[in-house]
């Protein structure tokens, strides 16, 4: 007699199969770093907040699992150098008193941001990671993302393979993205208008599934899936979709309808299309 299995509700294979620890092509466990729900205004907050998970380089395996007390330590470090600032002001010159009265960070005034942001940089801590997950956080531009990774990531431009940046607001994606070996994107549920900003993704050749839902383009594009197939021919899934054998065929039509017409305009008034 034919042994009856409860069926599954659908997607759960996949959840389970997503729940599983990924290992790379070196037999070695990935690991994500987590500052989704973190309160990031910018990237270089990063430097500043504790992660809600990531390995911490150089320690043991049995510590990887809580890296915020490794980053209390550090932060305490930091509030020792803000106190010691603050009674040097006290005790200092009136151009001293008058910087002091002016807004705090954590290591000095608002004068001193952008050294001070050298000196977070220097002290942060770096993580072992595959996967960066940035998602429903406040921010707006990207600059200096590639800077922030090189000081918060081991090896970024080599490793950093699955990045999430859904749910903030973002409506410029910077060109040096590229340098990423990245395999997934989410970008869904930002503010990106311009498909001009999605035809520089077409630059990261290892791009395998991207998220662009929940953006102005999505309903601003015309046929917004197949505009964005035709500018990433490589990528196999888009917004949590796979292209289909069908989808390639309707993209060489729409590529016939709608891009060759521009070009040919294009061409025909002396611009480079």
């Amino acid at each position: 007699m034919t042994e009856l299995r409860p069926r599954q509700p659908q997607g759960t294979s996949r959840m389970l199969q997503a729940a599983k620890p990924r290992v790379d092509n070196r037999g070695t466990k990935s690991s994500t770093l987590d500052f989704s729900f973190c309160d990031l205004n910018t990237v270089s907050d990063m430097y500043r907040v504790a992660p809600h998970s990531g390995q911490v380089k150089d320690l043991p395996q049995n510590q990887n699992a809580a890296p915020a007390e490794a980053e209390e330590e550090r932060q305490q470090g930091a509030a020792d150098d803000f106190a010691d600032h603050d009674t040097r002001a006290s005790h200092g010159s009136d151009k001293a008193k008058k910087k002091q009265r002016g807004r705090l960070t954590m290591f000095g005034n608002e004068e001193d941001e952008e050294a001070d942001e050298e000196q977070q940089a220097q002290r942060t801590l770096q993580y072992h990671a595959t996967s960066l997950k940035l998602d429903n956080n406040h921010i707006k531009s990207l600059d200096g993302l590639l800077t922030v990774l090189s000081h918060v990531v081991v090896n970024a431009t080599s490793m950093l393979s699955w990045l999430d940046l859904s749910f903030n607001q973002i409506v410029v994606l910077p060109a040096d993205l590229e340098t990423l070996p990245l395999q997934v994107l989410n970008l869904h549920v930002n503010q990106i208008a311009d498909i001009e900003q999605v035809g520089k993704l077409s630059k990261i050749k290892t791009l395998r599934k991207l998220t662009l839902h929940g953006n102005p383009i999505e309903s601003t594009v015309r046929n917004y899936r197949y505009a964005v197939y035709h500018l990433i021919p490589h990528i196999i899934s888009l917004d949590f979709s796979v292209f289909t054998p069908q989808d390639k065929t309707t993209v060489e039509t729409y590529r016939k309808l709608y891009v060759a017409p521009a070009e040919k305009k294009l061409q025909q008034s002396g611009r480079n299309y």
